[in-house]
């Protein structure tokens, strides 16, 4: 049988992503696991990036940044988690399908639980989703879960 010690719950924040915490939660009481939350900020990209070239934001600018999300994060974590379950919060800075990989490797995670956002069309032909490429990259067992809405007829 399986056993999860640690368990990868990513969020972008979105109504979406909630979906994944009541599955996160319910493996996490019944192995007894600790929740690792991951947010990733991905990098930004201003109209000066295209027309200027390359152009460094100001580290106090990133700092704060980073800090305003790190302090979200663990309300979010707070807010959004049962205050019985152990619990991480991780902020990485990157790309989401990067940062979640690496995030399974150096935090030895067990299972990862994140919410697809169901896109489909041209959307999802020219992007992807990062839920599918975490499943086909990922070295461990990947839940992914949709809005009840989302699903159609197989």
């Amino acid at each position: 049988m399986a056993s999860y010690k640690r368990i990868l719950l990513t969020t972008d924040f979105s109504d979406y992503s909630k979906v994944a915490i009541p599955h996160a939660v319910a493996i996490a009481r019944q192995f007894e696991a600790e929740l690792v939350v991951l947010h990733v900020l991905e990098p930004l990209l201003t109209p000066v990036d295209f027309a200027w070239g390359p152009m460094a934001l100001s580290e106090d600018w990133e700092e704060q940044r980073a800090s305003h999300s790190q302090k979200f994060l663990d309300e979010w974590v707070s807010k959004e988690l049962p205050a019985d379950l152990k619990r991480t919060s991780l902020l990485a800075h990157g790309t989401p399908i990067r940062e979640i990989c690496q995030a399974v490797r150096k935090e030895q995670i067990d299972l990862v639980v994140m919410a697809t956002h169901g896109q489909t069309g041209l959307t999802h032909a020219l992007f992807g989703s990062t839920a599918e490429k975490v499943v086909r990259r990922s070295p461990v067992p990947v839940l992914t879960v949709r809005r009840p809405e989302d699903l159609s007829e197989c």
